[in-house]
């Protein structure tokens, strides 16, 4: 009998210490996904940036050829 209550406590043990493994990993997993959400918006913003410095060169080139077409 007595060696019975140790097999349960034995079993009991183990599935506590993967039950807290579980917990663990779920946790790391949430921060994952929470550190991935704000790299994907940091990315879109950094993609607006790029944007509109692409418009403003194209704004600058215009310009620039107008310049050169009145000087010219």
């Amino acid at each position: 009998m007595e060696e019975q209550a140790r097999t349960v406590d034995t079993i009991t043990a183990a599935i506590d210490e993967g039950a807290l493994a579980a917990d663990t990993m779920a946790a790391t997993v949430d921060t994952i996904r929470d550190d991935t959400h704000a790299v994907v918006g940091e990315i879109v913003c950094l993609g607006a940036g790029f944007s509109e410095v692409g418009d403003r060169l194209a704004q600058l080139q215009r310009s620039a050829e107008s310049f050169s077409a009145s000087v010219g």
